[in-house]
């Protein structure tokens, strides 16, 4: 709701989900996959990875050498004194943390629909720095108050709209704005939110993520280290570490670009479609209302940009 960036949107759809003919629509068609996963997703794969230099966390090109892994501070014995096994000092791997009974108590994944293959889903090659500890996590909460504020702002320049051309009777240049002028800006409002909104959806269902839920505070803290003077996609990286002792992260993302996965050219071509022509209509059908109803848009626009903002106002150190 209340959009921007509409065509980098459109072009962003294209890319990602798009077949050859559609990315030589937009000059893109000799474009490997990986140039795009980099630029507009959050997964890494076999040719996509995540690290940290100079206060940020960057997506590059190549294979990194960075150690994720969990210190589970109730098992910390350096022997087996129990004869059980090899004692790991309580360190583990996170997919090896999660088959241990302290793993299973700590740790849940949650997921929208569980599936037979849930389970044996692998996790992404390089640890998802961005999703993890890049910024904050938002709340359930915050995120329905957000997208509820989107819809109401939108309805409102709705409304707003309405209200100057049904009972107002605002003029424009001194004339009553054309009969055609408050649907066509309605309809095209409804396309542009739905478009956009599908676009988005089409580009998250390029990954598939493996979400865990941590259960208690304490008990399992996740550790990030970075050896320093790598030199991955033509950069050189410095040595880093991180870990989540003082501000415990509320869920553990591993999040990979799916395999094999069929470009959907008739959902691609259905969202760049309504998008484009939502925009047309809604910039055609608010050149014709009066100019209070443009100036409502621009406002809603811009509160909608801060609010999404927001979001990731607390980036970690």
């Amino acid at each position: 709701m209340a959009p921007l960036g509409v065509l980098t949107a459109v072009v962003s759809v294209i890319r990602v989900c798009g077949t050859p003919t559609l990315r030589a629509f937009i000059g893109r068609a000799q474009e490997g996959s990986g140039i795009a996963e980099a630029e507009l997703c959050s997964s890494t794969s076999r040719d996509v990875c995540e690290m940290y230099k100079n206060g940020a966390i960057t997506r590059v090109f190549g294979r990194p050498k960075i150690l994720e892994f969990v210190q589970d501070t109730d098992e910390a014995n350096f022997y087996d004194s129990r004869g059980l096994g090899t004692a790991s000092a309580g360190l583990y791997t996170f997919p090896e943390y999660l088959k241990t009974i302290h793993g299973r108590e700590k740790w849940k994944e949650i997921q929208k629909s569980r599936s037979p293959a849930s389970e044996e889903e692998p996790f992404a090659p390089y640890p998802n720095l961005m999703l993890n500890i890049g910024f904050k996590q938002s709340t359930p909460t915050e995120l329905r108050l957000i997208a509820l504020f989107s819809v109401m702002l939108q309805v409102s320049v709705i409304a707003y709209a309405v209200i100057c051309d049904k009972y107002l009777k605002l003029t424009k240049e001194g004339q009553l704005p054309p009969s055609w002028g408050l649907p066509l800006m309605v309809v095209g409002t409804i396309f542009l939110c739905t478009g956009m909104g599908f676009s988005s959806y089409l580009i998250e269902t390029s990954s598939t993520e493996r979400n865990f839920q941590r259960l208690r505070k304490g008990g399992s803290i996740v550790h990030w280290v970075q050896p320093g003077g790598q030199v991955v996609g033509d950069h050189t990286f410095d040595s880093w570490a991180y870990n989540d002792s003082y501000d415990p992260i509320r869920r553990f993302v591993s999040s990979r670009r799916k395999v094999n996965k069929q470009k959907e050219s008739a959902l691609t071509w259905a969202a760049a479609s309504g998008t484009v022509i939502g925009f047309i209509l809604q910039f055609v059908g608010l050149r014709t209302v009066h100019s209070s109803v443009s100036v409502y848009q621009l406002s809603a626009v811009l509160l909608m940009s801060a609010g999404r903002a927001m979001l990731r106002r607390r980036r970690s150190d």
